[in-house]
């Protein structure tokens, strides 16, 4: 027997919404604990390893930022022939893998601050990193065209 489908978009609704929180506190644990160990020694000089984390930056933003439009345009014939079941895990698998790209992008931006013991380098990286955690929220309207 089939379920309700608002009753299954809402559950798929709130387990992206978990993870998406989930991702959200584990990018700002890494960056509060990072803070605490900077890496010994001298620090990094910053110039060329800015501009490399600066453009793997950007290409993770907009890489991110398209990567579940993309996934589910490709995928959506595919998808809406999948069991409910199915279909449930594939958006979901769709969500967390954008919300990991955003928290990639933060993650450079600690790496970058630990490596260069500044603080400040990660903080453009983070705050990029929770705008797109932002535009990416988990939302009825993105899941409703495949119920």
């Amino acid at each position: 027997m089939a379920k309700d489908p608002s009753s299954i978009i809402q559950s798929t609704k709130k387990q992206a919404l978990y993870l998406w929180v989930g991702l959200n506190l584990s990018l700002t644990l890494f960056f509060v604990q990072s803070q605490m160990f900077f890496v010994k020694g001298n620090p990094l000089p910053s110039t060329q390893l800015e501009w490399i984390f600066i453009i793997m930056g950007l290409l993770t933003f907009i890489f991110a930022y398209l990567f579940y439009s993309f996934y589910t345009k490709a995928r959506k014939n595919q998808i809406r022939q999948m069991p409910e079941a199915q279909r449930k895990q594939s958006l979901l698998v769709a969500f967390v893998l954008q919300f990991i790209l955003f928290e990639t992008l933060g993650l450079y931006g600690v790496l970058l601050s630990v490596l260069t013991q500044n603080t400040w380098k990660a903080i453009p990286f983070v705050v990029a990193a929770y705008i797109g955690f932002v535009l990416s929220f988990p939302r009825v309207a993105k899941i409703r065209p495949f119920f």
